[in-house]
């Protein structure tokens, strides 16, 4: 029999509509989440039971995140590109989702679980993670029997020091932070974060501006679970799932039998390459001895969940009452760090960083912004100029596979993307594409942070000037209880298995630069984060001196192998006078000056020095004296400026098309096709509240250049009526 249930709220000044479904017969579930014009299908189907024998601690839940393109109006590259193609903000979604329902849902269950969240709509200057977490978040109270506590995600971003919630591509690209929080009603439980160099404090406020929208959400769906409770029957769920009960004496007798084993185990620690293996040998002799006990109770699935519970208050009993680790380090204190740089002589720069058996090498390239490539994602066009390549290999960790761990090294490659970038300086300074190679030599936990580092002295070795030094340090937390916690800098990885929670913090001396954090076994009050992140900087910085101790300064000039490059913006009308018939012109000068040139659709220019011998002013000279003796060829109504004007510069007086209205101001595109925003402080007077109270799209307006970044441009317009009314 069919069921539609619905429940509506308003919230922050848009409606929030959720609707119950079981019309789809091949699922058990269907909810659709609407938020505003943005929609997201959930589905649930509910497996059937498994027998579980391997080593396994984890719901057995799948959470599949999907963004459609045609919800976006988007087209992929070509016919050959397929929507089944993840853009990077698709794959660190479905991390960060799966995270999420390893945070809440702490409930045994036999059967396997598939939930799939589909963005089937988007309104336009919206992104769609809020409506995707409250169906994962209603999805998980059905399947707990409404045991389970509901959480909700929010994503907001800085732009001249205003948050804007749920932002868009666009929002998120100019923001000074990106920030996306899940929280249940008392705890945080999952936090990303990537920012320019902000401060503690500020990051704090960000996190602590989310509470409110956060909670309100929070009570609609307990309403809305309430509802469900008296208007839909769960009896058919319920003989479906196959929940795993605890026997309070049973468990009691396992933990007495299994416990001396355990702790003989940890007092004769000595490495964690040898105790992970021993554990893990550990738990699979405990299973098949029980399962070959005619009294045994529990499930496989059971008794590893029992296994590594006991082993975490051990471990925990050790730490808090004993004050020591496995290994017998402090709680703040590091294992064995080296740094080297410049190892590889004919690479641009290199950099290998050591902690404890960990090593990585990073290595990076700079190349002409020719050899750039353009990616079509959700979020639009977008030319890669840094780009992220880890190799994870089995033999890092002692294995013999020839196999590599793709999926980490997916996700990573988008995280390093994220906050790499942040430090980099502009193209106008650097105008190269950024390609660093991260080899996986050795692993014994704190992969992704010393990954960072190493990156950190390859940059330095290739002479980038970075605006800030940075580190990263991942750590592991213990509660006490809720107020009181341990932090272990540098975990190892059953210190990592076995926390109630993580953190990864990459910072400056005086800034963060990323910030994540995901409960494991708990989440975190508020108050309480502040002192972590606290306790967390101070090892970043620990970190960051022994890199400075090491290269305390980029290198004074690039290395001899790098092709010196030159980066400028042409009048994309005048590019065919420029080049000539059968590029006659353009050979020309490329012949006459020994540089390389390309000249996009666009009008950008890219000049390439070949040899000592090349001089790229005189090539762009002779570019820009070409354009200016060509006549204009464009009539249309943008193109209505002086014709012999062939660059632009910052303080310019252009013509603009407004091409999109943003919560944040508008986006504008000139008649030399060069495209940013004008924020909402440089519209008129700068006091609208929406862009809409002034301009529509359309519009042609004047602008003044504030900005110029390689291909990134920022206008005002408030600056044009400033200079007219002089």
């Amino acid at each position: 029999m069919e069921n539609i249930l619905g429940l509506s709220r308003k919230i922050d000044n848009k409606s929030l509509d959720i609707i119950f479904s079981t019309k789809n017969s091949a699922t058990d579930y269907s909810i659709e989440a609407r938020f505003g014009k943005t929609i997201v299908c959930c589905n649930m189907v509910i497996g059937k039971t498994l027998e579980l024998s391997s080593v396994n601690t984890k719901p057995m839940i799948s959470v599949y995140y999907a963004e459609r393109y045609y919800s976006f109006g988007v087209i992929p590259t070509n016919y050959f590109k397929r929507e089944d193609n993840k853009s990077a903000r698709e794959i660190r979604l479905n991390v960060f989702f799966n995270d999420c329902v390893n945070a809440v849902f702490r409930y045994l269950i036999k059967n396997n679980v598939f939930i799939s969240l589909i963005v089937t709509a988007v309104e336009d200057g919206y992104s769609p993670e809020f409506p995707a977490s409250i169906g994962l978040s209603l999805m998980l109270a059905l399947l707990s029997n409404f045991q389970s506590q509901p959480f909700a995600a929010i994503r907001i971003v800085d732009i001249e020091g205003k948050y804007f919630k749920n932002p868009d591509f666009d929002a998120i690209k100019f923001s000074r932070l990106d920030l996306l929080v899940a929280a249940t009603e008392n705890e945080l439980i999952n936090i990303n974060s990537s920012a320019d160099d902000v401060s503690i404090v500020y990051l704090l406020g960000a996190i602590g501006y989310t509470k409110t929208f956060l909670d309100e959400t929070i009570k609609f769906q307990k309403e809305f679970i309430e509802y469900l409770k008296e208007n839909f029957n769960m009896e058919n769920t319920n003989k479906k799932i196959e929940f795993i009960y605890n026997d309070d004496k049973a468990i009691a007798k396992f933990n007495d039998k299994y416990s001396a084993e355990i702790i003989k185990l940890v007092e004769t620690f000595e490495n964690n390459a040898i105790f992970s293996l021993e554990i893990n040998s550990l738990v699979k002799r405990i299973i098949n001895e029980n399962m070959a006990d005619s009294k045994n109770i529990f499930q496989p699935l059971q008794i590893t969940f029992l296994f590594y519970e006991l082993m975490t208050k051990i471990l925990k009993e050790i730490l808090i009452c004993q004050h020591k680790r496995l290994d017998i380090r402090q709680f703040n204190e590091f294992r064995e760090i080296t740094c080297e740089f410049g190892k590889l002589p004919s690479a641009h720069g290199s950099g290998i960083f050591r902690i404890g058996h960990t090593a990585v090498m990073s290595v990076i390239t700079l190349c002409p912004l020719n050899q750039s490539y353009w990616n079509l994602s959700i979020e639009g066009f977008q030319r890669q100029t840094l780009i992220n390549n880890m190799f994870f290999h089995y033999f890092s960790t002692g294995g013999v596979s020839a196999s590599r761990l793709e999926k980490f090294e997916e996700y990573a490659n988008i995280v390093l993307d994220k906050i790499i970038q942040r430090p980099l300086p502009p193209l106008s300074t650097l105008p190269y594409v950024k390609r660093i190679i991260h080899e996986i030599l050795s692993t014994e936990g704190s992969t992704l942070s010393a990954t960072i580092n190493a990156a950190h002295l390859a940059l330095k070795d290739a002479g980038v000037k970075l605006k800030y030094d940075f580190a990263a340090a991942e750590g592991a937390i213990y509660f006490n209880n809720s107020d009181d916690f341990i932090l272990l800098a540098d975990m190892t990885g059953t210190e990592k298995l076995c926390a109630d929670a993580l953190i990864n913090l990459v910072a400056s001396e005086d800034g963060i630069i990323a910030f994540n954090f995901k409960a494991q076994k708990c989440g975190v009050k508020f108050e309480t984060l502040n002192k972590i992140i606290d306790q967390q900087h101070s090892n970043v910085l620990y970190i960051k001196n022994k890199i400075n101790s090491v290269i305390a300064k980029p290198r004074e000039s690039m290395h001899p192998n790098v092709q010196e490059t030159m980066i400028f913006h042409l009048n994309p009308n005048k590019i065919y006078n420029v080049v000539g018939q059968n590029s006659e012109y353009l050979n020309q000068i490329k012949h006459k000056t020994n540089c390389d040139i390309f000249i996009e659709n666009d009008g950008f220019v890219i000049i390439v020095k070949r040899d000592n011998f090349s001089n790229l002013a005189e090539a762009k000279s002779l570019l820009v004296a070409r354009a200016v003796a060509a006549e204009a060829t464009c009539d249309s109504d943008i193109c209505k400026v002086d014709a012999s004007k062939t660059e632009y510069s910052e303080g310019d007086i252009v013509s603009a098309r407004v091409v999109k209205l943003l919560p944040f101001g508008i986006y504008v595109e000139t008649e030399f096709g060069a495209k940013g925003p004008v924020y909402l402080s440089e519209l008129a007077d700068g006091n609208l509240t929406k862009p809409e109270e002034f301009v529509k799209l359309g519009d042609i307006i004047n602008v003044v250049i504030t900005e110029i970044d390689g291909f990134n441009y920022k206008f005002s317009h408030r600056k044009f009526l400033e200079q007219s009314n002089k």
